[in-house]
């Protein structure tokens, strides 16, 4: 599976023959399901804060790994991130 403008794969996976031997299966969302699962990816996120007096602030980012910017949002300055809280973006807040 390719990401839309991405020249390189983001998922791979083994590709099922159909029963005639000259088609591919079709992907039903089980298998869908179960190629996303043993996908890898690490993610590094950062927890930026802002010490100002009267305007204090966070950015919350996350990066792939070759740190590029995947996503980055508002937060509170005394935010913080645990462990309950891996897998969902944005966190909840």
């Amino acid at each position: 599976m390719t990401r839309d403008g991405e020249s390189e794969p983001a998922l791979v996976g083994p590709w099922t023959m159909g029963r005639d031997k000259k088609n591919p299966k079709t992907l039903d969302g089980p298998a869908f399901s179960t190629l996303v699962k043993t996908a890898t990816a690490r993610l590094k996120v950062t927890l930026d804060i802002t010490p100002a007096e009267d305007n204090r602030s966070a950015l919350l980012r996350a990066f792939d790994e070759l740190d590029a910017a995947l996503a980055q949002v508002s937060a509170a300055p005394n935010f913080i991130f645990t462990g309950s809280q891996r897998g969902r973006w944005p966190p909840e807040f």
